[in-house]
């Protein structure tokens, strides 16, 4: 039996300002990784109006993102369209945060940005079987934005 843990680390506001919400939407997408996708340091939210400017606005444009330079911390933004997704009940934004997370994750572990993007696409893509049919081809199109990002001119295929 595979357990699943979730390290969400408040260093930004109180225990009281992070919402339950924030909590448990990382937990549901963190709990659909497999083993050698969760992450192994802290998982922390940021929500505007919670927490510190800086780190909004280093949020700003991105859905995580790796603090550096010791990759020690996987920076969530929730106000970013996966996570709104997600906070409406959309199975594509919760698997999408999911993979965000993995693509973090492999930041962590040592991966470059295009070993990082495929990563994040081949997590979404076995998440992404497991929706209902009607909700795989929804999945799809968001999996052809993923693989059409550019990256330095490169494309993720």
């Amino acid at each position: 039996m595979t357990t699943h843990r979730l390290i969400v680390l408040v260093a930004v506001a109180t225990v009281s300002e992070v919402s339950a919400s924030s909590t448990t939407l990382l937990a549901a997408a963190v709990a659909l990784l497999p083993a050698v996708h969760q992450p192994t340091v802290p998982v922390v939210p940021i929500e505007a109006g919670r927490a510190s400017q800086v780190l909004v606005a280093m949020a700003r444009g991105s859905c995580a993102f790796v603090q550096e330079p010791d990759r020690s911390v996987i920076f969530v933004n929730l106000d970013c369209p996966h996570a709104r997704m997600a906070r409406r009940g959309d199975l594509v934004g919760i698997i999408a945060l999911a993979a965000t997370i993995a693509h973090e994750q492999a930041h962590v572990t040592g991966a470059d940005e295009p070993q990082a993007r495929i990563i994040e696409a081949t997590v979404f893509r076995r998440l992404a079987l497991r929706l209902p049919h009607d909700r795989q081809i929804q999945a799809l199109s968001h999996l052809q934005q993923l693989r059409e990002r550019p990256i330095d001119g490169l494309q993720v295929k």
